[in-house]
């Protein structure tokens, strides 16, 4: 796991993407630490920003990578993808997640999971962490 404050958070990162060559990047923050990923990323790399979580504005430090590494950025909205694509597509496109959930193939890591008693209490503590989500049960 990358930590982005971390003071080698861009040694690492580099060693990752060279290690794993990722062409695609899905990105729900869209901020300078996002850009900063992007322009690590090898040619024909594909920056697909899909949220807007934080309020800072990221710089693109490489513009001249568009031209020369034919990287591209682009938006994704699913109440757009949800509109245009047919049912049979939708269908195929859910039953497929699904079955990567399922099989494991695809999983989501989970901090803890807390009683909607504890959840005050224990929140603040569990969502500090950086490996996951907290889920809260009734």
């Amino acid at each position: 796991m990358l930590n982005s404050e971390g003071g080698d958070f861009d040694q690492q990162l580099r060693a990752v993407l060279a290690a794993e060559k990722p062409r695609v990047f899905l990105d729900a923050v869209a901020n300078q630490v996002s850009s900063n990923v992007f322009a690590a990323m090898g040619p024909h790399a594909r920056w697909i920003v899909y949220g807007k979580l934080d309020t800072e504005l990221p710089t693109l430090l490489e513009p001249g990578q568009l031209i020369f590494m034919m990287k591209r950025i682009e938006g994704f909205w699913l109440v757009r993808w949800m509109q245009e694509t047919p049912m049979a597509d939708k269908v195929a496109a859910i039953e497929t997640a699904q079955k990567r959930f399922a099989t494991g193939e695809w999983k989501t890591d989970v901090t803890a999971v807390l009683s909607l008693e504890e959840a005050m209490t224990r929140l603040p503590a569990e969502l500090a962490k950086p490996n996951g989500k907290v889920f809260i049960k009734p």
